[in-house]
């Protein structure tokens, strides 16, 4: 299930989203200080380990070297990626991010 939301939430409440989250998609077409993959990687703790896709125009892409990066100015990336199930990442997750 794909749940999008653009709203004001609770810190605890964020943080409990992105420690339940199956996948981590943070793909920002400009970057600030976006800490929200720093957030993702450590809300999900030592058991979960969630694949994480990240925006390889980051500043912090660099330094999360085992997520998958696109291109999100890529729209045949786009499509190809987001369709895939996450299931064949889930055995693999360590190798999806830091």
């Amino acid at each position: 299930m794909l749940i999008c939301s653009h709203q004001m939430i609770k810190k605890d409440e964020f943080y409990a989203l992105l420690s339940a989250a199956d996948l981590g998609v943070i793909t920002p077409l400009r970057d600030g200080m976006n800490t929200t993959s720093m957030e993702f990687v450590i809300a999900q703790g030592q058991t979960k380990r969630s694949p994480l896709v990240l925006s390889e125009f980051m500043g912090i892409s660099s330094n999360m070297s085992e997520a998958l990066q696109i291109n999100p100015w890529n729209l045949d990336v786009r499509t190809f990626v987001f369709p895939l199930p996450i299931c064949p990442f889930v055995d693999a997750s360590s190798a999806c991010r830091t």
